[in-house]
């Protein structure tokens, strides 16, 4: 009984393995399909790794150079803001210039009346200038001679 138990299984195992070769001959273009696309996929995804590869290269240097960007755009930054400082005083004084130069433009008659000169000594041997006030509306201003011409004997101012 035994020889006959082994030959029945042996002819069962053939026809098992002649069933699993006939579907698997069935789908055999499937399966060569399948094949190709692993492959084909395959080397994609090797592909994409080296690319990634790069790519996370590349964001390193761009986090760098991006970093050093932004600490020369602080220093700019700081640059501009001083130098809009700077422009605005520039352009305070010169519409300061401007009204003085508007102020010494127009000849006014009673000019003589508006400059009074206060002489603290006739004859200055003590070394005092004298001071000249300009009244301009509501505004005085004061100024001294920086020297003196002694050939015509006038002050220069």
């Amino acid at each position: 009984m035994n020889i006959f138990l082994a030959f029945v299984c042996l002819i069962l195992g053939i026809w098992v393995g002649y069933l699993v070769f006939y579907f698997r001959y069935i789908d055999r273009r499937l399966v060569d399909d399948l094949r190709g696309s692993v492959g084909n996929l395959q080397d994609e995804l090797t592909t994409l790794q080296v690319s990634t590869k790069e790519f996370e290269e590349q964001n390193r240097i761009l986090k760098t150079k991006v970093s050093e960007l932004l600490m020369k755009n602080d220093d700019l930054t700081k640059i501009t803001s001083e130098l809009y400082r700077y422009y605005h005083r520039i352009k305070e004084w010169y519409a300061k210039a401007l009204e003085l130069a508007d102020m010494l433009k127009s000849f006014d008659k009673e000019f003589d009346e508006k400059i009074k000169i206060e002489e603290k000594t006739p004859m200055y041997n003590d070394h005092t200038q004298p001071s000249i006030t300009l009244s301009h509306g509501s505004t005085n201003h004061t100024a001294t001679p920086s020297h003196t011409d002694s050939s015509t004997n006038h002050k220069r101012f």
